[in-house]
């Protein structure tokens, strides 16, 4: 896999493909597993929806999240964040660990990419990431 340039407003970050891939699905399967606190704004549904395909139309460094299109105000911001949080706390609760069959069962994407382990530490590198991007204008 690539790295992609993901922009949010005039801001942008270069990251790895897997990590969008895997950032993109473990906020998804948070928001359908019912593991957050809060409802997300609609514009933040909307955008978790767009993900869906994410994988559908894959080209090595050419990810696009589509966040101008989905975050217009604060609140989607913020919602988003908190999303981000609660992904991360999935991500914490499998120990050291992220086991590469719930990244599999989550993304199923057989013939694009398999994954395998990865440790928890470097997953969570790549939130944080994501999070410095919506963050980098407050």
């Amino acid at each position: 896999m690539g790295y992609s340039f993901i922009e949010f407003r005039d801001k942008t970050k270069m990251m790895s493909d897997t990590d969008v891939v895997i950032i993109a699905h473990v906020i998804r399967d948070a928001v359908q597993k019912g593991s957050i606190q809060f409802e997300p704004t609609d514009n933040v549904k909307a955008l978790i929806d767009s993900w869906s395909n994410l994988i559908d139309v894959y080209a090595p460094g050419c990810l696009d999240l589509q966040l101008d299109k989905y975050i217009l105000t604060e609140s989607d911001r913020q919602s988003l964040l908190g999303l981000i949080t609660s992904a991360k706390n999935i991500i914490d609760g499998f120990g050291s660990t992220v086991p590469g069959s719930y990244l599999n069962r989550i993304v199923d994407a057989p013939a694009i990419l398999e994954f395998l382990d990865r440790p928890t530490d470097e997953v969570i590198v790549a939130f944080n990431k994501f999070a410095e991007l919506l963050n980098s204008e407050t």
